[in-house]
């Protein structure tokens, strides 16, 4: 299975979904950012941010603050160059070591501040480990499936490598040899579904009794494909 086919792609999210779903949405403060690297056009600028993200769990404001999480790379190209760029969900109350994390009683004005400062803070040192003045950062707070997917999708779409006005042989190349999806901290190793508390769904058609994807998911990941072709069962992970 190949990681940029259109074809396989909805398997490698279904799989995702079903060895990591369970683990991300227990996470107890999950918080949802996006690093941001510039524009290239080359393939080699992958495997640069997945380094750089590497080094940068290190950092104070990860290693102190950050009890785990799940990163994703993604690529695209939009004709200005490879865009590389990384999705985590991680389990952070405050992501920031200067700024002191909002209080109950502190004002609206005094919140949007503090996480004014707290994104430049992030933004600050993140562009210090990519060696750049200034870099393009996200972070919200997050809960549901929408981030999951987000950060379970696959590392590119089929449609932006057939229109990147770049070759693309360089890029599949990189991403057929690249991790592009990986956890960390209390993540890593990832936790056993099976040791998780609460009763078992079972398939209809099966009887199996594993980690299943939510009807939510398997929407997202078949789009308008004709529900008689994939079946409405949620089908278990039998891994």
């Amino acid at each position: 299975m190949r990681r940029y086919c259109p074809s396989c792609q909805p398997i490698v999210t279904a799989q995702r979904h079903a060895r990591w779903s369970h683990a991300v949405s227990a996470l107890e403060w999950p918080l949802f950012i996006t690093l941001t690297i510039p524009n290239s056009e080359d393939p080699e600028s992958l495997r640069f941010i997945r380094k750089k993200w590497t080094s940068f769990r290190r950092r104070k404001i990860i290693a102190d603050q950050v009890k785990g999480g799940i990163a994703t790379f993604e690529v695209t190209n939009k004709g200005n160059g490879w865009h590389p760029h990384l999705h985590a969900i991680i389990d952070c109350e405050w992501l920031s070591i200067h700024t002191p994390k909002p209080r109950p009683f502190d004002t609206k004005a005094v919140v949007k501040q503090k996480c004014q400062l707290a994104h430049a803070e992030l933004s600050t040192q993140w562009a210090d480990m990519i060696g750049t003045d200034e870099a393009i950062v996200w972070a919200h707070r997050v809960y549901g499936d929408q981030a999951i997917n987000e950060v379970l999708k696959y590392a590119a779409k089929g449609s932006d490598l057939i229109d990147s006005p770049q070759p693309i042989a360089p890029m599949l190349r990189v991403i057929s040899s690249t991790r592009t999806l990986s956890g960390f901290g209390s993540l890593y190793p990832l936790p056993n579904p099976d040791h998780q508390e609460g009763p078992l769904i079972a398939c209809e058609k099966c009887g199996a009794e594993k980690s299943y994807l939510p009807e939510s998911i398997i929407q997202f990941i078949i789009g308008p494909t004709s529900p008689a072709v994939y079946g409405r069962t949620v089908k278990p992970n039998h891994t």
